[in-house]
């Protein structure tokens, strides 16, 4: 089908492909969350857990405080209020003390109360899972004998004279794993 062009216009085949779009974005200011790492990586329940992150700031100008929220699991742990400084990144840190073994998310937030105008709102936040461990019991130092005396029974020692006796541990448990792991333990104990 051919359209009669307006008069006074050029003469064209397709006057559809004369329109164009282009997207500009005039507000380029934004704040980007970065994780920088956790210390200690393999943490135990009651270790001080610190997270260090890094808020990269882009033209992002303001008067107001720049608010960043702390929080594990979920639940806010501190917030600290910084001021924003000419395009500078920020680097924070932020602690905690997890008092018990599991996997824990710990997220930071800037601009939680969205006080600042970006181009990006959906890069403020950024959360990292961390595996809290549950301690190895502490050994004691195994009696590997003793002189004297004579083991018949139940004792932890046995031995006659000036013979080396053996440690006996007894297991109580329908578990055989547990037993399998005291002997490890064990093994390992003996070896240091």
């Amino acid at each position: 089908m051919e359209v009669d062009p307006p008069p006074g216009n050029v003469t064209e085949l397709d006057t559809w492909n004369n329109l164009g779009s282009i997207t500009v974005d005039v507000n380029g200011s934004d704040l980007v969350v970065g994780i920088e790492g956790v210390t200690p990586t393999s943490p135990n329940p009651g270790d001080l857990v610190t997270l260090q992150i890094n808020i990269a700031n882009t033209e992002c100008e303001t008067s107001d405080t720049l608010h960043v929220r702390f929080s594990v699991n979920g639940i806010q742990r501190d917030e600290m209020g910084v001021s924003l400084q000419d395009d500078s990144p920020l680097e924070l840190s932020f602690t905690w003390t997890p008092t018990s073994p599991g996997t824990y998310t710990l997220t930071a937030f800037a601009d939680c109360y969205n006080r600042i105008s970006e181009s990006d709102e959906g890069n403020n936040m950024e959360s990292i899972d961390i595996v809290v461990q549950n301690p190895l019991p502490e050994l004691g130092p195994i009696d590997r004998g003793g002189s004297g005396g004579s083991g018949n029974g139940t004792g932890n020692v046995s031995g006659t004279g000036d013979q080396t006796g053996e440690t006996v541990i007894p297991i109580n448990t329908t578990d055989s794993s547990i037993g399998d792991k005291i002997k490890k333990l064990l093994e390992i104990h003996l070896l240091t």
